[in-house]
């Protein structure tokens, strides 16, 4: 005959919750679905590199073409960026196209939200030395076999709910960095997530929430 054993509630959901599938840097749990290309709303292209500053850049979900700047996107320094961001810049809302190098930015108090990047080029964003105040917000930035994101110096950088696919370093940090925040990120199929430069301290980075999927190396310095 069989038995039927009540299992208290509170030890289900122990139960479950041990049992359930997680990310980790060695690969464990299931890697969770890319995010879908936004549908655009239409299609604009940029040949030089567009400045906002004190107002924001909105492109309400068009495709961004940048074929028309300088640059291959490879891993030269000196290729055209699509934006710059200076003090009290916005920029949000776009799908990028051919891209060659990162947004710039090179001012306080700004912002880069819900910009997506199938096909990153020399990087995705980079934050020059002596800004502070950088929020990068649900952007998805893919493929890039040196680094997503690049910060050179600063300070009070939050960077949250983003997704990072294929890349060898997702964020770089370089020495003076003061304040990061990065919280419910993913990252996925990469080297190393979080990349200090030799001898800088780790004690800046304040995370939470974040989830590694094949990721070789967490935090590396």
């Amino acid at each position: 005959m069989s038995r039927i054993v009540l299992v208290p509630a509170a030890l289900l959901t122990l139960l479950l919750s041990a049992c359930s599938t997680g990310g980790g840097s060695n690969g464990g749990g299931s890697k969770p679905p890319r995010p879908p290309v936004p549908a655009t709303t239409g299609a604009v292209r940029i040949s030089n590199t567009i400045v906002v500053q004190g107002r924001t850049q909105d492109y309400g979900m068009k495709l961004v073409d940048g074929s028309g700047l300088d640059g291959t996107g490879n891993e030269d320094e000196n290729q055209e960026a699509p934006f710059e961001l200076r003090k009290g810049g916005i920029l949000k809302n776009a799908v990028a196209k051919d891209w060659p190098e990162s947004v710039h930015i090179k001012g306080d108090n700004t912002l880069v939200e819900n910009i997506y990047i199938p096909n990153v080029g020399e990087d995705a964003v980079s934050m020059f030395a002596g800004t502070k105040n950088l929020t990068i917000r649900g952007c998805t930035f893919i493929g890039a076999p040196d680094k997503l994101i690049q910060l050179n110096g600063g300070s009070n950088i939050l960077i949250e709910d983003c997704y990072f696919e294929d890349f060898g370093s997702a964020i770089r940090v370089r020495k003076g960095i003061k304040g990061i925040t990065l919280k419910n990120c993913t990252f996925v199929n990469g080297k190393r997530a979080i990349v200090f430069d030799e001898g800088e301290s780790t004690s800046e980075l304040k995370q939470s929430g974040n989830k590694f999927y094949n990721v070789s190396e967490e935090i590396h310095n």
